[in-house]
């Protein structure tokens, strides 16, 4: 019985998604590259090939990504069987995205199949990947699947502990396993960008950090952070340019020559991001990639085209 209604589910989202998106060709099928490369740093030599979107663009055979096998070939033509119109709104864009995901949370109530959604965006050079869209109080009228989303966030950053929180870390794992192979994690060094204070950095990622990296085979960074002092939240007091990482320290040694992924849980104009790419660059580093929890709505000013959503299965 769970077969039938598993297979009934199936058609009826593959039905509605490709109404959403008018999708008519197999050959539109896109996912992402799990085999994105770049070079281990040689000494002296501060160049690394950066993933890039246009990996995201290139169609590839699905037994080259372990997620593509074929007891999931009937959902994957489901999620990569259509093409997005590039004329399509933002808001539609995100609307749709919502309801996808709404209508594929009900095929995996069918299933075992566990699966992460996420896009992918790059930030003045830099390749950036999130979960889902972060909206501020500021905004009332959303939907409540994006509610949810920002109490999330609002959770992780009180580091808090519960039925949601507590599946951050296996998927952006999941993100970072589909982005990069494993084997080049391992010479990558997982760097969480440090809060205010002290002791929010040692609340939100503790246990967060050292689970991706253990999931990763990356090498945590978490224990090289120290703390000059506690400055205000930004959102509280505001901090001038060049000031964001004056209250934290961290020996240079330790990054020289080494491939830096960075999180942070929300990403909105990136300043923070990149004063952290900056200071480890001058140390000899290179930061591959950056990925956060949410974008806040509306404020990141990338252009529409450059976002790519996308899924991946979770492993157990």
């Amino acid at each position: 019985m769970t077969i039938i209604l598993f297979i009934i589910g199936i058609v009826v989202v593959s039905c509605i998604y490709e109404a959403l998106f008018k999708s008519s060709s197999v050959n539109d099928i896109k996912k992402s590259n799990s085999g994105t490369q770049f070079k281990k740093v040689e000494p002296n030599k501060n160049a690394v090939k950066k993933t890039s979107l246009e990996s995201y663009e290139n169609i590839s055979k699905k037994e080259d990504n372990p997620s593509f096998s074929e007891s999931n070939a009937a959902i994957n033509y489901i999620l990569f069987n259509a093409k997005k119109n590039s004329e399509t709104s933002l808001a539609e864009k995100e609307s749709k995205a919502v309801s996808l995901e709404e209508l594929f949370s009900q095929i995996q109530n069918l299933s075992d199949k566990k699966f992460v959604f996420f896009d992918a965006f790059e930030s003045n050079g830099l390749s950036c990947y999130f979960l889902h869209d972060y909206y501020p109080l500021k905004y009332t009228d959303i939907s409540e699947k994006n509610k949810e989303n920002r109490k999330i966030v609002y959770d992780f950053k009180d580091g808090l502990l519960n039925e949601k929180t507590k599946n951050i870390p296996k998927e952006i794992a999941t993100i970072l396993l589909n982005s990069f192979s494993k084997d080049l994690l391992k010479e990558t060094i997982f760097i969480c960008l440090p809060s205010s204070t002290q002791l929010k950095y040692r609340r939100r990622y503790t246990r967060f950090s050292e689970e991706i990296c253990k999931s990763c085979g990356m090498i945590n960074f978490f224990q090289h952070v120290s703390y000059l002092w506690d400055r205000k939240a930004k959102h509280i007091e505001g901090i001038s340019a060049g000031s964001e990482l004056s209250h934290i320290y961290f020996p240079e040694k330790i990054v020289e020559n080494k491939n830096i992924i960075i999180f942070d849980d929300v990403f909105t104009t990136g300043k923070t991001l990149h004063a952290m790419e900056s200071k480890l660059k001058l140390y000899g580093a290179n930061v591959v990639a950056a990925i956060f929890i949410g974008k806040t709505y509306d404020q990141h000013r990338i252009k529409k085209g450059m976002l790519r959503k996308t899924y991946s299965l979770i492993e157990d």
